[in-house]
């Protein structure tokens, strides 16, 4: 669940790293691989859908090729 809510890898390395056992790194990395790919297929977040909802100011996103 944390891997899909944070976006990244380093909550599996952490995982790893309160347990000390070696043969968990791989089936933690490969579940929060695919918590990450679920999570990208379903946009808007539930922090984006929240924001919307409230209406609360946010920064739209910008394209790549108007960044200076």
């Amino acid at each position: 669940m944390t891997g899909a809510v944070t976006h990244t890898v380093s909550t599996a390395v952490i995982c790893f790293e309160l347990t000390g056992q070696i043969s968990h790194i791989l089936p933690m990395m490969v579940a929060v691989i695919l918590a990450n790919m679920v999570a990208q297929g379903l946009q808007p977040s539930l922090y984006d859908s929240i924001i919307q909802v409230k209406k609360l100011p946010y920064l739209p996103e910008l394209a790549l090729g108007h960044i200076r």
